[in-house]
C-alpha cells in the first residue's frame, strides 16, 4: 500500500496541475484563468531568419509564481515575465519558436499574443 501511494505521489509531481482552468487558444494568441496552477504549457510557431517576432504580455498573480519565457530557434531562453508589456526579438535561425509559460503553486491569469512580421 505504501509502494502504491509514493507511486502516485511520484506521478502527480511530474504533471500538470490546474483546477479552475479556463483558456482561451488561438493561432497568435493565449490566454488562462486559474485558480491553481503548478505546470508549463507551450505555444510554439515556425519562424525563419530575418523573421521579427512581437510579444505582448500581460499577467496578475495573486499568489505563488508565474514564469513566461520564450525559447528561440538558435535556442537563445528571453524571460518576459519581469513585468507585463511588450517584446519584440529578431530571428536568427529558421525552426520553431515556444512561448513557454511555467506555474508554480500559483493563482491568477495570463494573456499572450504574438505576431511574426
Amino acid at each position: 500500500l505504501v509502494g502504491l501511494l509514493l507511486g502516485v505521489v511520484l506521478i502527480l509531481v511530474g504533471c500538470n496541475i490546474r483546477i479552475g482552468w479556463v483558456t482561451t487558444n488561438l493561432p497568435g494568441h493565449s490566454k488562462a484563468k486559474y485558480f491553481y496552477f503548478s505546470g508549463e504549457v507551450t505555444r510554439s510557431f515556425k519562424v525563419s531568419v530575418g523573421d521579427k517576432v512581437n510579444i505582448k504580455y500581460n499577467y496578475k498573480v495573486k499568489r505563488g509564481n508565474l514564469k513566461i519565457k520564450c525559447l528561440t530557434p538558435d535556442v537563445r531562453e528571453l524571460i518576459l515575465s519581469e513585468n507585463p508589456g511588450n517584446k519584440e526579438i529578431e530571428i536568427n535561425k529558421t525552426g520553431r519558436f515556444k512561448v513557454i509559460i511555467q506555474g508554480e503553486k500559483t493563482r491568477g491569469n495570463f494573456d499572450i499574443s504574438w505576431d511574426v512580421k
